[in-house]
């Protein structure tokens, strides 16, 4: 009953163990997959913004190239000489605001775009952190069971039967070469057998 009690106390302790250590591992390849997955969700929002920027800018770019040549038409039907330092000056105010502004959209793009990278990049290196420790943590429940799982074996005797029998075969010995050796010294006969042995 006791030899029982023993073997399936030691039996849920290393259950205990691997359950642990499996659940650890896979603990922490979820939250690195979780990780992994916001990283690509960042960077891809960022590479979206940088995208709606560079059309924005592309939009913009028409839309200076529509009123310049606006101003040209209206100043022509209003009878303004195109060529004049004062028309001329207008318009190239009105690109150049027109430039800056398109100028602006783009570098906000790239800077959400560089936003972006640096969380992917720390998403991904807390996913592969996590993985670690999981890994880490799993190892050591399994190894930390095994130990009590042998404390136990140990506490419950299992290894101390072979090292008695092994400890009484070498007491015997010692007997019958005692119990030999004074037959050969009673009995000549028996001492000049034990020398042929």
């Amino acid at each position: 009953m006791a030899m029982a009690a023993a073997i399936i106390s030691i039996a849920a302790t290393a259950t205990s163990a691997i359950i642990g250590g499996i659940s650890a591992i896979k603990q922490g390849q979820q939250q690195a997959s979780m990780y992994r997955s916001q990283a690509k969700s960042v960077e891809m929002q960022g590479q979206m913004k940088n995208l709606q920027a560079r059309q924005e800018a592309a939009e913009m770019q028409t839309e200076a190239l529509r009123m310049r040549a606006k101003q040209f038409a209206q100043a022509a039907g209003q009878g303004y000489t195109l060529d004049s330092e004062s028309f001329l000056g207008i318009v190239a105010a009105s690109a150049s605001q027109a430039e800056k502004d398109r100028q602006q959209v783009l570098r906000n793009g790239r800077l959400a775009l560089a936003e972006a990278q640096g969380q992917a990049s720390y998403y991904r290196s807390a996913a592969s952190t996590a993985e670690k420790n999981g890994w880490w943590t799993g190892m050591t429940s399994l190894l930390t069971g095994f130990a009590q799982t042998g404390m136990q074996m140990q506490k419950a005797g299992w290894f101390e039967g072979n090292k008695g029998s092994g400890l009484g075969t070498t007491y015997s010995g010692s007997q019958s070469f005692g119990t030999t050796r004074a037959t050969g010294t009673s009995n000549m006969s028996g001492s000049i057998g034990f020398a042929a042995r």
